[in-house]
This record gives structure tokens, sequence and C-alpha cells, in this order.
């Protein structure tokens, strides 16, 4: 901007040249570059819908403040010490291809929210440098101007007869002030992860295979300029009949051998990913050893337990309880009897 300004007079060419840049890298933030991603919240169809600007994550709006630019891709080394999802290279363990050098620059997003490396901004480094170049080109508007208006998404809460199946369709109600033709996209989501979407009206989505428990549901929609509206989330609490029919403490948990000696193995099935406690109790309820406590994929496991240091404290009635939780058995927990 600054050699636009100086040469404008003296050497047109030039200028022009300073200028074509400006607007070349204008271009590049509003969206025309690989990932057709306009590296500006709040703008654009394709926007980072989750930096790391913990203000938008808890201020209850469901989004993130508009015009903030993320640091964005390119890097391939980490420069931070941090661990898990807060390290850049956290996602670069399930890339294809591989080795992350090989991807091109312009394409190293991975939306990892936690990590400062490519998900913050600052003032001063990035923030500032788009407010000066939009400023700078900004102009009168050739016709009138009129802002654009929020889109709005709701969900209407199942029946309870629809809840006792596995497959739940929901009824998603979809306006824009600005015309329906103006509506982008719908998008669904369990907490925070998203479970679907829908491109065309009449917008709805079938929620399979669900199991016992608490499910937080919500939507998000997005209008043809960016602008995006997120409903209320809707809390369902469902007993499928056919997960009801199961013989949970035979089909979903139990310990062999019981009476147990020296060692017991806990077998139990999954049928989604889940946390999973299990915790050993005496009869007076208190909490004597962790058998294990963490996240665990689908499936069949066994967890086997060295009842030694502990079996002494089963005192006079020689016997303790187990407790098994995950969201998948009903109200959450099983209790097992260990003689």
């Amino acid at each position: 901007m600054m050699g636009y300004k100086l040469t404008k007079t003296a050497d047109a060419a030039k200028a022009n040249t300073y200028l074509g840049c400006i607007y070349t890298t204008a271009d590049y933030f509003l969206g025309c570059n690989p990932l057709n991603t306009t590296w500006v919240t709040g703008l654009g169809i394709r926007q980072p819908h989750r930096l790391f600007h913990m203000d938008s994550w808890y201020n209850g709006k469901g989004e993130m403040a508009p015009g903030m630019t993320p640091y964005g891709p390119w890097r391939v080394e980490s420069y931070s010490t941090g661990q898990g999802a807060w390290d850049m290279k956290w996602a670069h363990k399930s890339i294809y291809p591989a080795e992350i050098s090989s991807w091109p620059g312009h394409e190293r997003w991975f939306g990892n929210s936690t990590c400062p490396m490519n998900a913050e901004f600052t003032i001063h480094q990035n923030t500032v440098f788009n407010a000066a170049i939009f400023g700078f080109l900004c102009s009168t508007a050739s016709v009138d101007f009129v802002p654009n208006k929020r889109p709005v998404v709701s969900l209407t809460q199942p029946s309870s007869e629809l809840l006792q199946h596995t497959e739940v369709p929901l009824a998603v109600n979809v306006t824009d002030p600005d015309g329906t033709e103006d509506i982008y996209k719908v998008e669904y989501f369990h907490k925070w992860h998203k479970i679907g979407e829908s491109y065309k009206a009449p917008y709805s989505l079938t929620f399979n295979n669900i199991y016992s428990g608490q499910l937080k549901l919500s939507a998000r929609v997005t209008d043809k300029s960016g602008l995006v509206g997120r409903s209320d989330t809707l809390l369902i609490y469902s007993k499928p009949n056919k997960v009801e029919s199961v013989n949970r403490k035979t089909a979903l948990f139990h310990a062999y051998p019981n009476p147990f000696n020296s060692e017991v193995t806990f077998e139990y099935d999954l049928k989604t990913d889940n946390n999973v406690a299990i915790e050993i109790f005496d009869l007076s309820g208190k909490k004597i050893s962790v058998v294990h406590q963490g996240y665990q994929k689908a499936g069949r496991h066994q967890i086997k337990w060295n009842s030694c240091p502990v079996g002494k404290m089963a005192g006079d009635s020689g016997m303790l309880l187990c407790r098994y939780t995950t969201s998948e058995t009903e109200d959450g927990q099983i209790y097992l009897k260990l003689i």
C-alpha cells in the first residue's frame, strides 16, 4: 500500500503492479485459494467455523466472533511444546499421504481449533493487515446496500413413539428473511460432533443407531453469504425397544471366574465408542480400586484384574461390588456382585 501511494504519480506502471498485489492478497483471503476458503470468520460459505478464541467458545452464541483471520496452514514442523490436540502435529497421525511435507502448503489445514500455531489469531500479526487492506480497497457501493439478514433454524422434539426405534427422523424448520433461495446448507450435530448435512429442502435428518441415554442435538444453517444461524439444543432421552430387549448383565458386562480367586476377567461389549469406568467397592460403599477408566472403541473388550491386593478388603462377607459405567447401559450403570 505504501509503495502504491509513493509511486502513484511518479511511476504509474509500478503503482499498478503494487495495486495488483494488494488485490491478489485480498482475493486469496476472500476464497481464491486451493481450499476455496474465506480466511475471515463470518464471511463466505466456506469459512473457519471454529478458531482458538475461547470467548466465542463459551459466550453461548454458537459461532465465532466475525472478522478474525487465523494463522492458517503452511507450517510443517511444530514450534510448540504442547501435547495432544494442542500440538499442531496432532492431526498429522491420521492423514494421507502420511508425510506432511508432501502436502501443498495451502492445504495443510485440518481444523484443529485447539492448536494456537494455526488456529489462533493476533491483532498485531494478521488481523491488522486484513483491516488495513480491506479498508484501503473499500469504496462506495454502486447500488443501494441491503444488509444480509440471519437465517433461522429449529428442531422439533420427536414423539415418544418415535424414540422407541433405532432410527429417529428429526423435523427441521429453516427460514431466511432474504428468501429460501439464499440458504446454502443445514448441518446437524450431536454435542459438537457433526452427524449430517442437507443442501436441499425439505431439510431433515434421520438419526441412526440410537441407544439408551441422553442425546444433545442441534442444527446450524448457513446462507450463501456465510451468515449462520444455530438452533437451540434439543435434549432427547431414548430407550429403543431393540436395545431394551437385550439381557444387559449377561450380554453387555460380566466377570469370570465368579466366585473369584486371585484374578478376575471383566468382559463387555461396546456398541459404540464410549467412555468406560470399572470400579470396585466394598459393601459399605467405599471405593477400593479403579480397574479401568478411559475411552474405548466399539467392540468386545476384556480386562484382567488382580484381585489379591484388595480381596482381603471384602471383609467378613467376602463380597465386593463392581460398578460398570457407560452411556450404553440403562441409567448409565451396571452393578455386579463379586463373591
